[in-house]
């Protein structure tokens, strides 16, 4: 099979924007999610878990996101064990990490290099095709306020809210982890004796470690050349260098195509708090910060505590009781 025809309600998307902040003020500042049809989304659940059958045999070993068996933690150890071996004298005292920002990441990812991807990847014409057909002739209606925009078509990027979407990016960027694993005027960071790292990767957080800032435009360079066949461009502003431990402040602070961050700059890497440099007492300030704001959330939801208690539990009877007809 190298045709595929799906039904025309496939190609349809309803796109409703979360913000990313409290406060947003322009139109980077929201997230947008399609709502796909119940039938795409089983019908991609399938080819999901076709796709996901060798998946940590063929993407990168320290991709750690949506592939079977692996964990977030995986990452944040890899961070961990890093930061203490350099604390030690291991490497370089200006060894560091990038922490990636792709600009629009799944928006912006070429259909075509998908497709040379899956290829790539040994898939068999028949699934690469099945996924093709899911991108082809996409239109989406955007929610707002209330009402439906007019039908706008889509030529480019995958679905956020698509089952298929995460394994499809870690498949695109996985190319460029091999890029800069095979580039070898980036060295990395020795994990142990044996065992040394470049990339690391969470979906589409990615990290870049560097034995040291004269690595930057070799990593700058990689990153242009993986942008212009693939249509993933990584918004520099946005990125962070950190340092894996604190700089010697006789020395100048080297020039970097990244905002560098402070030795006691909290940077969010994962859901966890980073720097050159913590203290506990800053680690936990922050902490308390954020329980306080999760705190104050909860206090002002209209639900009260027997209503949070009572609507999983119908919700649950419904699924479960037969209603009659």
């Amino acid at each position: 099979m190298t045709s595929v025809c799906l039904p025309p309600s496939f190609s349809a998307a309803t796109v409703y924007c979360l913000p990313k902040t409290g406060s947003p003020s322009s139109g980077l500042d929201y997230r947008p999610i399609a709502l796909l049809n119940t039938d795409y989304k089983i019908y991609s659940r399938i080819l999901l878990q076709r796709l996901q059958a060798q998946l940590g045999c063929l993407v990168s070993p320290t991709q750690y996101g949506f592939v079977p068996g692996r964990q977030v933690h995986d990452a944040l150890d890899i961070w961990s064990a890093l930061q203490a071996r350099a604390k030690t004298g291991d490497f370089p005292q200006a060894a560091l990490a990038v922490l990636l920002d792709f600009s629009k990441a799944y928006d912006s990812l070429d259909r075509r290099f998908l497709s040379l991807a899956l290829q790539r990847h040994g898939f068999p014409r028949a699934l690469v095709s099945a996924v093709e057909a899911l991108h082809l002739g996409t239109t989406a209606r955007f929610v707002v306020d209330g009402d439906l925009s007019t039908v706008e078509e889509v030529a480019c990027g995958i679905r956020q809210g698509c089952p298929l979407a995460p394994t499809l990016f870690i498949l695109a960027a996985d190319v460029l982890y091999d890029m800069l694993d095979l580039d070898g005027r980036l060295q990395g960071l020795p994990l142990s004796d044996t065992t040394s790292v470049t990339t690391v990767g969470y979906a589409d957080d990615t990290t870049v470690y560097l034995d040291s800032p004269d690595e930057a435009p070799a990593l700058a360079e990689c990153l242009t050349s993986f942008a212009a066949v693939s249509g993933l461009k990584v918004n520099p502003a946005k990125c962070t260098a950190v340092f894996l431990r604190r700089q010697d402040p006789k020395n100048p602070t080297p020039s970097l195509p990244f905002p560098v961050a402070a030795p006691d700059q909290l940077v969010r890497y994962l859901g966890r708090q980073i720097a050159s440099a913590p203290t506990a007492e800053l680690l936990w300030q922050t902490s308390l910060q954020h329980i306080r704001a999760r705190l104050h959330l909860a206090e002002i939801k209209t639900t009260d505590v027997l209503q949070r208690v009572q609507t999983p539990t119908f919700s649950t009877q419904l699924r479960v009781v037969r209603l009659p007809y």
